[in-house]
């Protein structure tokens, strides 16, 4: 049996594609540990999938069709407090803007 040795373009391709692919990781997990422990909201407390990425909000956003975020919102407050939350990785929220709302959309 033969074998096939790569070189030149494909060599040089396969290693772009492995750098491309190695860089995009490192910038996701650099974002990741960013937004947990660097970020000016990273004292603020919530669930750490909340503050490291959009994750959260999106799943929380999809699930059963409609966007009740908001919702889980109020039940985070009830669980880490009635003070500022952190809901996704740029924002935080403050219990009374969440209880007006909830009021006004039932």
């Amino acid at each position: 049996m033969a074998v096939v040795e790569t070189k030149g373009v494909a060599s040089s391709t396969w290693t772009a594609i492995s750098l491309l692919l190695i860089t995009a990781v490192a910038s996701v997990i650099y974002r990741i540990l960013y937004n947990l422990y660097l970020h000016p909201l990273a004292h603020v407390p919530g669930p750490r999938l909340a503050a490291a990425t959009y994750l959260y909000q999106t799943y929380h956003s999809l699930n059963g069709g409609k966007s009740r975020y908001y919702l889980k919102i109020a039940e985070m407050h009830k669980k880490y407090g009635e003070f500022s939350l952190r809901v996704h990785s740029d924002n935080a929220a403050d219990c009374d803007t969440f209880r007006s709302r909830r009021q006004s959309h039932p």
